[in-house]
């Protein structure tokens, strides 16, 4: 997996733990609600059975049935309420573990970096110390070059009059002789 794709899958379930936390604090803000308003008629039913005495005597039965409706829907909500609890601390357990997981992957990218940037300083100082070697070297084979250039054009020239010189002491010889066997 890459440092994109693992980014890219913290950003989702980063998202999704924000998404569902919401959900949840909406949900439990709805049942505070529901068990506030099962309350409030839970205390006006008491009071209405304290001005309406006789009435509750006529209606006991339904009374009942409507408090255990009543009850069973408390019950429902109180256990809607603990699990969406319970799934609430597990999302911030996870968020817990991505940002301690974000923040290793953190450090650890900080230290390749770093670890990069001196392998890239090293690299960089050893190229230019091998082109300021090759530098003096290439200015050290110009200079022998030139050397040897002159060195050559000076054995030509002299190559040149030893050559002359040779030409002429041959020539002179027989010039001897012909002047000699003429005369």
């Amino acid at each position: 997996m890459t440092d994109a794709d693992a980014l890219k899958r913290f950003w989702e379930l980063a998202n999704e733990l924000t998404s569902r936390h919401d959900a949840n604090n909406d949900l439990t803000a709805d049942i505070y609600k529901q068990v506030a308003d099962l309350k409030q008629r839970a205390a006006g039913k008491t009071h209405d059975q304290d001005d309406h005495t006789l009435l509750l005597a006529v209606d006991a039965p339904n009374v009942d049935g409507a408090n255990a409706a009543l009850g069973a829907q408390y019950n429902t909500l109180l256990q809607k309420y603990q699990r969406t609890i319970s799934r609430n601390q597990q999302l911030e357990r996870d968020c817990s573990e991505l940002q301690g997981l974000v923040q290793e992957y953190e450090s650890n990218l900080s230290k390749v970096a770093d670890k990069l940037r001196m392998h890239t300083v090293s690299a960089t100082e050893g190229q230019i110390r091998l082109r300021k070697e090759y530098e003096a070297l290439l200015d050290a084979e110009k200079g022998t070059t030139a050397e040897l250039m002159i060195e050559n054009m000076t054995l030509r020239q002299h190559l040149h009059q030893i050559a002359s010189m040779l030409r002429a002491a041959y020539e002179s010889p027989e010039d001897l002789a012909s002047n000699s066997h003429g005369g």
